[in-house]
């Protein structure tokens, strides 16, 4: 639960600081989400890797509820899925292959830099995609190599501003 909560946190800040550092982009969430979803599939069968992707049912649910102390109501709602694969305990060849798929994921989307928001020591990327108009933040892709490699993906329909974290 310690972990969650510093991911809800860390979230909660690279939305923040989105809303000022990023242009509207012409892409929808299915392709990012349908991108990851086979980055998931195609690993999911190896030694040392995690994940959990959803977009319905039951599995989604459970992430609103997760989140909805941190986030509140109205940025949970607008959740439509959510991704988390950790790939650091795997056999270096099969991170590397992950690490250059995220990469390719990665390259239509806006990258930010959120290293304000990382704990002493950790290091990280974030990239996102903004709406045509600029006025909902679709995608939110978040890959961190320390402390421990890992992506992060939200896909919804989110006004950045409107997004608080409640202590």
């Amino acid at each position: 639960m310690k972990v969650w909560k510093g991911v809800c946190i860390f979230i909660a800040q690279v939305l923040l600081f989105a809303t000022t550092s990023v242009s509207a982009q012409n892409n929808s969430l299915p392709a990012v989400y349908r991108q990851i979803s086979a980055l998931a599939d195609q690993y999911k069968k190896e030694k040392g890797v995690k994940m959990m992707i959803c977009h319905d049912g039951f599995k989604l649910q459970t992430v609103k509820v997760m989140l909805r102390k941190e986030f509140g109501k109205e940025f949970v709602d607008n959740i439509k899925a959510f991704a988390i694969i950790f790939y650091g305990e795997t056999e270096s060849s099969v991170a590397e292959k992950i690490v250059a798929e995220i990469g390719e994921i990665t390259t239509p989307l806006q990258k930010i830099n959120i290293d304000s928001q990382l704990r002493p020591g950790a290091k990280g990327s974030g990239y996102v995609r903004l709406s045509e108009d600029g006025q909902i933040l679709t995608d939110l892709l978040i890959v961190t190599e320390l402390p421990s490699p890992k992506l992060i993906y939200f896909g919804g329909n989110f006004k950045p501003d409107k997004v608080q974290y409640k202590r």
